[in-house]
């Protein structure tokens, strides 16, 4: 009986051990990880958010590396809406809206060609709301959906994203966004006063050989300078 009780005794004492230099290892692990995710969100705060690429390599692992992906796919996606909004109805999107297959489709009421305007008219709108939504609480924490994070590190996340130094970024942000806002707009503008002008002269042009020719060279000249801003 002495035996058995000693024997587990000892079996005691071993688990113990274990547990304890586990929980040690587990310890030093989580400590691993939340320094290589500090180090991550450096780098990140070191660079011009708009100008410069994020690595979107995760480096720190398990809710560390699910807490790194929000923050860095976040702000990805601030970068990315600043440049939609920057490229919305540019040079080649406007081309591709007065192409010669889409006048063509239908030369009279240009109902292809309106649609695509007012397709770019939502775009623009969505592309506002969002910039509208960049720092609010609600918007910044969705980052979190599908990524089955722990509570408590859900709170890492938070501490990272209301840091000053995240919140000037995103600031910073938001005004050349909107800045760009003002552009996309003006372009947009543009681009309705190019198809009014081809809905109103529809007898001085036609689509020939996949191009669209205006039979009357002052119209042309007309056209010309609505497209590029200049009238």
């Amino acid at each position: 009986m002495g035996t058995k009780r000693l024997v587990f005794a000892i079996f005691v004492v071993i688990l113990l051990i274990a547990g304890v230099i586990g929980g040690y290892y587990y310890i030093l692990n989580g400590s691993k990880q939340a320094t290589i995710l500090q180090e991550e969100m450096a780098k990140v705060l070191e660079k011009d958010l708009i100008n410069e690429e994020i690595d979107m390599k995760i480096k720190s692992l398990s809710n560390y590396g699910k807490v790194e992906s929000a923050v860095k796919e976040y702000l990805n996606d601030v970068r990315n809406t600043f440049y939609s909004m920057q490229t919305l109805c540019d040079t080649k999107q406007v081309e591709e809206i007065l192409s010669a297959t889409n006048l063509e489709a239908d030369p009279t009421g240009l109902t292809v060609v309106n649609q695509k305007v007012e397709a770019k008219k939502q775009e623009l709108q969505n592309l506002i709301t969002k910039t509208q939504v960049i720092r609010d609480n609600d918007s910044i924490m969705k980052a979190l959906d599908g990524k089955n994070i722990k509570e408590n590190y859900i709170e890492v996340f938070k501490n990272i994203m209301q840091d000053e130094s995240v919140q000037n970024k995103l600031l910073e942000a938001e005004e050349r966004i909107k800045d760009e806002q003002e552009e996309a707009e003006e372009r947009i503008e543009g681009l309705e006063k190019a198809v009014e002008f081809l809905a109103k002269n529809t007898k001085y042009w036609e689509v020939n050989e996949g191009r669209i020719q205006f039979t009357n060279t002052n119209k042309l000249a007309e056209y010309l300078e609505v497209l590029n801003g200049t009238k």
